[in-house]
């Protein structure tokens, strides 16, 4: 007999988590046995703004929080020397360091959650990769095999674009691009996008980097976040999160 494995959707809180979500909702995608989140401690107000206007007002089942700082075994800096900066800031002059953030605090802590809190071992994950991101998909069906299903893939196939018409055909307004706010894969558009709050978060928060390696930045410029003058453009400079979960 084959062992029929729970399955547990993550919400990323971006436009195609969300259109996922209105897909569950209209019937057209099976509900999933978990539904989980990760409260990085750094998310956009926007993303909980949404999802507590929309989302679960709507959603059939529970959302689980899962936060960092239960789950996640360390925060910025880490690696073997214990001072490397775990987020993908941009050095000086021309480098980028590595993504290391989204799969610490998303992927291994709802991992735990899952384990520790819910109870159980193995599940199939669902990740909102749509079907114009080949290159995501693939590369997780290849690591994780049967363990893993992409609902805007193999279940309802979607685009990027796809998603945000198909949140606003169900009724939502378009959501606004999910990430961290003081993340550096954002392009200027999403910085825009934040809240005041967040924006002044995000400036100090790249001010204590430099506290401590006066040679990162969390704009692609390199110049201090304070001096930055962001220009919304049709040109699209943000990176996807290839490491993990962020930004869907």
């Amino acid at each position: 007999m084959i062992e029929k494995l729970p399955t547990v959707l993550m919400y990323g809180g971006g436009r195609q988590s969300i259109y996922i979500c209105c897909l569950i909702i209209d019937g057209k995608l099976p509900v999933p046995d978990y539904t989980i989140i990760a409260d990085t401690g750094r998310e956009k107000a926007t993303t909980w703004t949404y999802l507590q206007q929309h989302v679960i007002r709507e959603y059939p089942t529970q959302i689980h929080r899962v936060s960092k700082e239960k789950y996640a075994t360390v925060d910025l800096w880490g690696g073997k020397d214990k001072d490397s900066l775990l987020i993908p800031a941009f050095t000086f002059p021309d480098g980028k360091l590595e993504t290391f953030c989204s799969n610490e605090w998303k992927e291994r802590g709802c991992s735990r959650f899952l384990k520790k809190t819910i109870g159980i071992k193995k599940w199939v994950t669902w990740i909102g990769f749509s079907v114009d991101e080949p290159k995501r998909y693939n590369a997780r069906r290849q690591s994780l095999g049967d363990s893993v299903w992409f609902p805007l893939v193999d279940g309802v196939p979607t685009t990027k674009q796809g998603c945000v018409d198909g949140v606003k055909a169900h009724g939502w307004p378009e959501p606004v691009h999910s990430a961290c706010w003081m993340c550096p894969l954002q392009d200027d558009n999403d910085r825009i996008a934040n809240t005041p709050d967040d924006h002044q978060k995000a400036i100090r928060f790249d001010a204590d980097l430099r506290l401590k390696d006066p040679n990162v930045f969390i704009h692609r410029s390199r110049v201090p976040y304070s001096e930055v003058v962001l220009v919304s453009s049709l040109k699209k400079e943000k990176d996807p999160c290839d490491s993990g979960l962020c930004m869907i």
